[in-house]
């Protein structure tokens, strides 16, 4: 709600006369009803399960990253023990781009 509050606390500066779009004015319902709408679409959309053949797709990107210190084989083994070893070797030899993605962990989540 902080977005639409700040929407609104722009459009009225606008009405004092900044520039600014006259769109907004006048809308704030509208628009807070619309956000709010597509909050909620956007957090069922988050709660639908990845298919399994995406996950596989995806850990297996990640173990790119990691391969050249991997024991494992991304096509033969379970997507909880390679997301595992993506993980702990990703930290282990400080692999920037997965320590800064969240996607290591949150993925684990549908397995």
């Amino acid at each position: 709600m902080r977005l639409v509050s700040g929407l609104l606390n722009a459009d009225q500066t606008n009405r004092a006369g900044n520039l600014a779009p006259l769109a907004w004015q006048g809308h704030e319902d509208a628009l807070a009803l619309k956000l709010n709408q597509l909050w909620l679409s956007m957090i069922s959309a988050s709660r639908l399960a990845p298919a399994k053949v995406g996950l596989r797709n995806s850990f297996q990107h990640m173990w790119g990253y990691v391969s050249g210190h991997s024991k494992l084989s991304p096509q033969t083994q379970d997507l909880a023990s390679l997301a595992s070893d993506i993980q702990t070797l990703a930290v282990k030899h400080q692999v920037s781009y997965l320590m800064n993605s969240t996607a290591p962990g949150e993925l684990r989540a549908w397995l």
